[in-house]
């Protein structure tokens, strides 16, 4: 397992540091999910969908030992999360109201709408072996 976590992080070391960055930012708008999870089902939600993500991702670095396919478990699990946001959150409410709650599933759903774009993008240039 150590060895895995090395390999992991070599990989992840040797991206770009803009990518670095989206990778942090990602991980901190997902953990924000904790803020709200006592009084909002779709923060458990999400917060759900982030722990399931890593187990995935690891499972999937496992066989495939590259981090650009870590994109199969957010496009698998942030995918369903996206849509089901959009129909419950997005078009009967406005997110934009004012308070923080939906501040944050706003800037959320922004942050996986370009995740999953970047995600294709790398899926598709592994399949090309470009990446």
């Amino acid at each position: 397992m150590n060895e895995l976590m090395a390999e992991i992080n070599s990989q992840m070391q040797s991206l770009p540091g803009w990518v670095q960055i989206w990778v942090n930012w990602m991980m901190a708008v997902f953990l924000a999910s904790i803020a709200f999870i006592w009084h909002h089902r779709a923060a458990r939600l999400i917060f759900f969908a982030f722990i399931l993500t890593m187990p995935m991702a690891m499972l999937i670095f496992y066989f495939c030992h590259n981090v650009h396919l870590f994109a199969l478990a957010h496009l698998t699990v942030w995918t369903p999360l996206l849509v089901y946001f959009y129909k419950s959150h997005f078009v009967n409410r406005n997110l934009l109201a004012g308070r923080i709650f939906n501040l944050w599933l706003t800037l959320l759903i922004l942050t996986i709408i370009i995740s999953l774009i970047l995600d294709v993008r790398d899926v598709v240039l592994v399949l090309l072996g470009k990446k």
